[in-house]
């Protein structure tokens, strides 16, 4: 089986149930609080390992490259994430705290998030030691709450070998045209693809979606939620119908869908069927509170 590389942010979450978020000038009294491990590079990685699984493969073949503070939040995340069955490459950073976001979920499941960086904001060339082993049937993915400078030089070192290369644009950033020579997919939602690509909004998604994809040249994997999927690859569009749930915390679902779908392409799944488990497996995700810990096992999949 090809190994998968995930180089992204490690967070601790803390999480506020109200039944709404506060508006400007306002209070609001919660009725919940808890601490969950997070950070979309993290949270994804914990996804690839888990439905990696599937394939009777008691050994990771999941690497996570990222930072953590010399903290509390830095030592608990770093077993957390090792006894999730994860290859861990974490540099301990001595000058910035470990990441921390500040979650809102609202009574409907919805979720509003502030994140603070900290040592995913150091994360830089130095830390991709171990995509020096890199083959040209691995996977290298990464999103965006790491310096991009280190998310080129990762893809580079990709590109080098062949290896594919997963981009998730979150939180979303413009592009430039020289990155699509560096990304096979692109993984978005519908607010990150209209920043992604501003000139391809015409009102109709399949048209859009064609337009970005000869803009880009590679792969483009659009998640609409409760909606489910969709997908262009080769010019040809595949579609995934959402499922329908009872949402009770949003958070990481979609970190949940990209380390889905990333393991089942490294285990030579097409990616009609990748994005179809990745459905499946984000939509259940969202009936637990938590991120990765609310992700299903495969046995609840099956």
């Amino acid at each position: 089986m090809a190994r998968i590389f995930i180089i992204g942010s490690v967070n601790q979450d803390i999480v506020v149930n109200a039944d709404r978020a506060p508006r400007g000038g306002e209070t609001v009294i919660a009725d919940g609080l808890q601490y969950h491990p997070g950070g979309k590079g993290a949270n994804q990685a914990v996804g690839a390992s888990l439905y990696s699984k599937l394939n009777n493969n008691d050994e990771s073949s999941v690497t996570f490259i990222g930072r953590v503070g010399d903290d509390a939040f830095g030592r608990s995340l770093t077993d957390y994430l090792q006894t999730r069955g994860l290859n861990t490459q974490l540099t301990i950073e001595q000058d910035a705290p470990t990441g921390t976001a500040v979650i809102v979920v609202e009574r409907d499941g919805e979720n509003r998030i502030l994140v603070i960086p900290g040592a995913n904001g150091r994360v830089n060339e130095d830390d991709c030691q171990a995509l020096e082993e890199l083959r040209s049937d691995d996977f290298v993915v990464a999103q965006c709450e790491i310096p991009l400078e280190a998310v080129r030089y990762a893809f580079s070192m990709a590109r080098a070998v062949d290896a594919t290369t997963i981009l998730n644009v979150a939180p979303a950033v413009t592009l430039g045209s020289d990155w699509f020579e560096l990304i096979d997919v692109l993984v978005v939602n519908r607010s990150e693809f209209d920043i992604v690509f501003p000139t391809a909004k015409s009102g109709d998604l399949d048209s859009d979606l064609v337009k970005a994809h000869r803009e880009s040249r590679c792969d483009i994997v659009l998640t609409l939620g409760e909606h489910g999927a969709i997908a262009i690859s080769g010019g040809q569009i595949m579609r995934c119908e959402g499922i329908a749930v009872e949402s009770v915390d949003s958070t990481g679902a979609g970190d949940c869908f990209v380390g889905a779908m990333v393991a089942r392409l490294a285990a030579g799944e097409p990616l009609q069927v990748a994005i179809g488990f990745a459905t499946r497996a984000a939509a259940n995700s969202v009936t637990r509170r938590g991120a990765s810990e609310s992700y299903p096992s495969c046995d609840q999949l099956l």
